[in-house]
């Protein structure tokens, strides 16, 4: 989830698997796509629209302001959490 909230914060819109917990951030054809990771057909379609530069433009206004409204504090405490659950093992 964290590299696609920097993704977004810089302006940039994203493509985020179904099987991930990220796709929650994610505004299907908002502020970028959420794809089945397997599906080749699905993601160059995905790809071609991203091509487009005014497509890619909105997007990435739609990502930026989005990512402004996150909560910046929580996810550094949940990375910060996640990390130390790691060191303990």
């Amino acid at each position: 989830g964290l590299v696609a909230l920097e993704a977004r914060a810089a302006g940039l819109p994203v493509s985020i698997s179904r099987n991930v917990g990220a796709k929650d951030m994610v505004e299907e054809n908002a502020n970028g796509f959420v794809v089945d990771g397997d599906n080749c057909d699905v993601i160059a379609d995905k790809i071609k629209i991203l091509a487009r530069r005014d497509q890619r433009v909105r997007m990435g206004l739609a990502a930026a302001n989005t990512a402004r409204n996150h909560d910046w504090q929580a996810m550094a405490d949940t990375v910060s959490e996640l990390y130390a659950m790691e060191l303990q093992c």
